[in-house]
Order: C-alpha cells, then structure tokens, then sequence
C-alpha cells in the first residue's frame, strides 16, 4: 500500500487530476505508475488498461479511477468486424454499422458525419433512447467487472457544428437544439450509472461559450471538465469579456455552491511562467478544495507525465472572502486567503493594474513585495504571507 498522499481536501491548496489515456506510448513502471497516480485525486483510464487500474486501486485507496468513454461518438478501430473487447465508446462501429444504422447521425447531404482531425470518429444520435440504453447497458456491465469507480464521459457537445465546422446534423441544426439533447443524454445515462453507484463526470468544452449549459449539464453530473480552460497555449490567454474569464472562474465556482467537482485544464508549457500564474491565480479564485486543475503542454499531450509545479505543495489557508474586483478597477480581481493572496488582471490590454495590500508577502519567485504590486493585463499573481502577524488585504 502506497503511503497516503491525499488528505482531506480544503481551501487554499491546489488539488489535480491526470488522464492516463495513452498507456502504450508512456510506458511506466508499475513503480512509476503508482507513484505518478499518487500525485492526484482522480485518474481516468481506458478500460483496456484494466491491468494498471487494477494495480492502483489495489495499492491506493484514495484514488478515485474513472473509465473512459466517449458517449458523442463510435470509433472504427478495424478494418472489419468484430469490433475489439474493450471499448473507448460505448457501442462498437461495426455493431451498429450492422444493427443500427439509424443511430450514425446525418449531415445535411445524408452523410455520415466523421470528426474533422479524428479520423474514424462518427457521430452518434444521443437522442435516440435505444442508442443511449445500449450505451449505459455495455457501460455498466463492462465498468463493473473492472477496477473503476465511475466513468468519464467525454465530448459532452455543445454546439452543432463541433468536430466538424461548417457541417451540421441533420436532426439537431441549431445549437439549441445540441444542448436539448445532450442534457437529456446525460440525465438518461448518468441516472443509471448513479443506480449502479458509479461516479459520473463529463468534459464540456466550451460551453462557456453558451448561457447557463454549463450549470444545465452539470445537474445530471458529478464532475464537469473544461478542457480549454484560461489559457489555451502560452500566450492566447483568455480575458474578460461576456463570454471570457469571468465566465470560466464560474464554473468552478458554482460546482464548488452545488457540492460537486470541476476538473480544468489550461494549455501550456512548463516554461510558460505568465500562463502558469494566470491559470493558478484564476483557479484560487473559486476553487474550494473540490476542485482540480491540470495542465498540459500540447493538445491530447496524454503520453506526458504531467508536470508538477512546486505550488501544488503551497497552503495559503482559509479564504475570507469570495473572489471580487478590486475597489477602483475594471476586471483587476482578487480573492485574501488565511496566508496567502490571489490577484488577477483580466484585461486584454491598458495600463498595468496598481493593487495595493497590507504587509508582506512572497511572490511566485520567493522575493519579499510589500506597498503596492503591479499586474499587466491577463497576468496573476500568487502571493504567500511572509509572516502569521502580516494581515494583508
């Protein structure tokens, strides 16, 4: 038994999660592969990698494992029937190439509609409850001979055009439409996962981009993840606007009110240092010690370990307060903690942002700021106290 690594969670502590999901090309020890799973709260798996599951189940109780499945789709990984044993769907291609035809969703020429940059990826009709019921079915019978504790669920679609731009389905044009039907997939299948106990978390990408999906989704879930969450490289970092930075830090926020839990995922480099403290900032922001955030260098980067940043081992405390503005600043935010502080400026441009706080803290690089710190546009700073008698605000 590995030696526990995850206490209970609380505020003020950065808490992560890892989708192993390229088992074949990492290649880890059994060593390795229990020390990495030991970094995080959740880890999500493929079911054929039941072997490493197994093995970290055995050896950590704390981690929580997650099968992958992706419910938008069907894969066609051969050439020619049978479809293999275990599934990164729920349905196999041929099967339902030979049986159910009518579950492949339409373009509007009467096209199958394939995944632009996926190839072999089809799209299924999430609306159809005898697809959705063959789904759950397969799911529960397969999860429940395996190791895992719930089932990750990925592209929880929100538009009509997702995965393939310029192209829509037939029987669901409108993104409306799209939110319809994937909140009634999700409720349909998540209710029978929950009967059979299973723990049950969906990647939303970009529904920040749609009013109240995000929230309308999450009440089938346990789990919602944002896999482009603030910065989606090392530079295009995402700032305030309608449908921008505040919007994300609230998804955080309302699963943190709802009991429930948040995976997020920024996209950059290890020496992306402006893109690490703006995500890590906007992360403190809401996280309550439900939530996690991982990111990762490259998109599908899942043969990388993730990296581990030495802030993952920082406790700034209890936080007194929600996040706000700034008094006298347009989207400058901040968020006072026990021991520490979290600013953020989310302007695209202007002038840097003058905040001043109380006593001394520690920036990111370990120097000592005191007085006043200064915040370009879409940069964070995460600052610790120098000393218990410094009450800064």
């Amino acid at each position: 038994m590995t030696e526990q690594t995850n206490p209970k969670p609380r505020q003020g502590k950065a808490y992560s999660f890892w989708l192993h999901l390229k088992a074949e090309e990492l290649k880890l020890s059994d060593e390795k592969l229990l020390e990495e799973a030991a970094r995080h709260r959740y880890v999500v798996l493929n079911a054929k990698d039941d072997r490493s599951a197994k093995l970290i189940r055995d050896n950590n109780k704390d981690v929580k494992l997650l099968v992958y499945k992706d419910i938008s789709s069907t894969r066609k990984l051969t050439k020619a029937k049978p479809d293999p044993p275990r599934l990164p769907a729920g349905v196999g291609y041929w099967y339902a190439h030979d049986e159910h035809p009518e579950w492949f969703l339409l373009d509007q020429q009467g096209k199958r509609l394939e995944y632009d940059s996926y190839r072999d990826h089809w799209q299924m009709d999430v609306g159809d409850p005898a697809y959705l019921d063959c789904w759950v079915e397969n799911v529960v019978k397969e999860t429940k001979s395996l190791p895992f504790h719930g089932v990750y669920l990925d592209n929880a679609l929100v538009a009509a055009e997702d995965y393939h731009p310029g192209r829509k389905p037939k029987k669901y044009p409108t993104d409306q439409k799209v939110h319809d039907v994937y909140a009634y997939a999700l409720d349909h299948v998540c209710t029978r996962l929950k009967k059979e106990k299973l723990l049950t978390a969906a990647n939303m990408s970009n529904a920040r981009e749609h009013d109240g999906v995000w929230a309308r989704y999450m009440k089938s879930l346990d789990i919602g993840m944002d896999e482009w969450w603030i910065a989606f490289s090392g530079t295009n970092l995402l700032e305030e606007y309608r449908e921008g930075w505040r919007r994300q830090v609230e998804e955080i926020a309302h699963d943190e009110r709802n009991g429930k839990t948040t995976w997020v995922q920024p996209h950059f480099t290890p020496k992306d240092t402006r893109a690490l403290w703006y995500a890590m900032a906007s992360y403190f922001m809401a996280a309550d010690g439900r939530s996690m955030i991982t990111p990762i260098g490259r998109t599908d980067a899942h043969q990388e370990l993730p990296h581990r940043w030495e802030v993952y081992g920082w406790d700034l405390g209890k936080a007194d307060e929600q996040y706000r503005e700034v008094p006298g600043s347009k989207n400058v935010f901040r968020r006072h903690f026990a021991r520490g502080l979290v600013l953020v400026n989310a302007n695209k441009q202007g002038p840097d942002a003058s905040v001043p706080i109380k006593g001394d803290y520690l920036r990111m690089d370990g120097k000592t700021v005191s007085g006043t710190v200064k915040l370009a546009p879409t940069t964070g700073l995460v600052l610790r106290r120098k000393s218990p008698s410094a009450g800064a605000r």
